[in-house]
């Protein structure tokens, strides 16, 4: 009995035929950066991600990070959000926990600078994840990123 071990070239064909695949799921995953964040093919909205204006104050060194959720009357929802600002080189995080309404609702937190950069009027960009949960089980998981434009509260 002869055996056979694949060549490179057919390994490489596999690998990029992968990355094809893994593309392909990419691209049709629902991941919407028009500001319209996880607005679903039929209409639907289920997390609507950050509004599209949010107030900066201390300096340059807090932001505070609001947006729209929507899920299932009675589960518990969290949210992780990040703020960037690549002019600046700023970053900050923050975290919401609530309880769902069943109706598109407010969340917000206040996120804090890290280090000395600070974050200035102007673009920015706003990365969220969320989960939702009943009795200590994930119901849904999601993620959205949204261009924002910062201003400075008085």
């Amino acid at each position: 009995m002869r055996i056979t071990h694949p060549s490179r070239s057919s390994i490489s064909h596999c690998a990029a035929l992968g990355l094809v695949f893994a593309l392909t799921v990419i691209a049709n995953a629902n991941f919407i950066t028009d500001g319209s964040s996880n607005t679903f093919l039929d209409g639907s909205v289920k997390f609507r991600g950050f509004d599209s204006i949010l107030a900066v104050s201390d300096n340059g060194h807090r932001v505070f990070l609001t947006g729209k959720v929507n899920c299932t009357a009675g589960e518990k929802v969290q949210i992780l959000a990040r703020l960037t600002q690549r002019s600046t080189g700023a970053l900050a995080e923050g975290s919401w926990k609530g309880q769902c309404t069943g109706h598109l609702q407010v969340w917000q937190t206040e996120a804090v600078s890290r280090g000395e950069a600070k974050f200035e009027s102007g673009a920015s960009e706003a990365v969220a994840f969320g989960v939702s949960s009943e009795n200590g089980k994930t119901t849904d998981v999601l993620q959205w990123l949204d261009d924002v434009t910062l201003v400075q509260d008085h």
